[in-house]
C-alpha cells in the first residue's frame, strides 16, 4: 500500500482486501452513511471522514499524513494481512472459503470501546436503519458539535459522564425504546469508575467479559459484539439469529444451542473466530450460501 496527500486529502494506492461498502454494511459500525456508490461520510473519534474507493484507491477526506498515522490506520485495520487470515481459515470447510471471498473486503474495524458499548447495547433487538437513527439523535442532543469540511455541523459521540446525567425521558426521546435505562446506567457505572475502559482493555479474555456483563443491558452475544469491535478481541464470536443459522447449516445441527456455537468456534477457530464470524455473517445475510 502506497500512501500520498493531495490537497485536503489522503490518497492509498494498491490498497488489498478492502470494499467499503462491505466494511460499513456488515453490521460493525453505525454512523458511517452510504452516500454514493463506494462512497461513505462519517464520523469516529471526534473525526468527521468521507471514504471514497475506486477499485484498489482509496480516499480519505479531510485527512493529513498525520491523523492517518494517529487514527485512520489503526480504525482501518490497515496493518493486518487479511490475505493471510483468509488463507488460514478457509483451508478446512469450503463454506468459509466461499464467504471469505464474497466478503472479500471486509476489515473488522478498530472503534472506540466506548462508543462501541453503548451502540451495541441500542442493537439488541433492533434494526439497524433505527440503530443508526438512535445514535445520530443521541450524538446530535448530548455529543459536542464541530463544523464540517462542508460547513454542516457534526456531532462526536458523547463522554460517559453527559449521558450519566441525562434523564430516562430524554432519552427515550433519541428512539432508544427500553433500552433508555440501560444506557443510562451503564454510562453511570463507567463514568464513576465501577467499570474502567483502559482495565478492560488489558484483562485475559474471561476476565473482560465478565467485567462486561456487569453493564446493564449487556448479555452475551452484546458482551461479544463489544470484545469484538471495541476491544479488538478476536476471539469474540456473537451469535446472533444470522450467525446461528449459517453455523446449524454448515457446521452443527439445527438444533444447536448457544453453548454448543460457541464451543465450537473457540476449538475450531480460536484467535481467528471474530473474522470468521464476519464473513458467516455477511455471507449468509446477503443471501448466499
Amino acid at each position: 500500500m502506497q500512501v500520498r496527500e493531495q490537497d485536503i486529502s489522503l490518497v492509498l494506492t494498491d490498497v488489498k482486501d478492502f470494499n467499503v461498502g462491505q466494511i460499513f454494511d456488515c453490521g460493525q459500525a453505525f454512523r458511517f452513511r452510504k452516500v454514493d456508490d463506494m462512497v461513505y461520510e462519517g464520523i469516529a473519534f471526534g473525526k468527521f471522514l468521507r471514504v471514497e474507493q475506486s477499485e484498489e484507491t482509496v480516499t480519505l477526506s479531510p485527512c493529513t499524513q498525520v491523523e492517518f498515522e494517529r487514527i485512520w490506520k489503526h480504525y482501518f485495520d490497515l496493518e493486518t494481512d487479511y490475505s493471510y487470515i483468509k488463507d488460514i481459515i478457509s483451508v478446512k470447510y469450503e463454506v468459509l472459503k466461499d464467504a471469505a471471498e464474497y466478503g472479500y473486503g471486509i476489515r473488522i474495524l478498530k472503534q472506540d470501546p466506548w462508543e462501541i458499548i453503548i451502540s451495541f447495547i441500542i442493537s439488541a433487538n433492533n434494526n439497524i436503519p433505527r440503530i443508526q437513527n438512535a445514535i445520530e439523535k443521541i450524538s446530535e442532543r448530548y455529543g459536542e458539535s464541530f463544523e464540517g469540511p462542508d460547513g454542516q455541523l457534526c456531532y462526536a459521540f458523547p463522554k460517559p459522564e453527559v449521558l450519566a446525567e441525562a434523564s430516562v425521558e430524554a432519552l427515550r426521546e433519541c428512539g432508544v425504546g427500553y433500552r433508555d435505562k440501560y444506557i443510562k446506567a451503564s454510562a453511570q457505572m463507567i463514568a464513576r469508575g465501577d467499570v474502567e475502559i483502559e482495565s478492560v482493555l488489558t484483562m485475559s479474555p474471561k476476565e473482560a467479559e465478565k467485567e462486561l456483563l456487569r453493564l446493564m443491558g449487556v448479555g452475551k452475544k452484546v458482551a461479544d459484539c463489544i470484545l469484538l469491535f471495541g476491544f479488538n478481541q478476536m476471539h469474540a464470536f456473537p451469535v446472533d439469529t444470522w450467525v446461528k443459522k449459517v453455523v446449524s447449516k454448515y457446521f452443527l445441527s439445527e438444533d444447536v444451542s448457544q453453548k454448543e456455537i460457541l464451543d465450537f468456534a473457540d476449538s475450531e477457530f480460536k484467535n481467528y473466530a471474530g473474522y470468521v464470524q464476519q464473513y458467516l455473517f455477511y455471507y449468509i445475510r446477503e443471501g448466499k450460501g
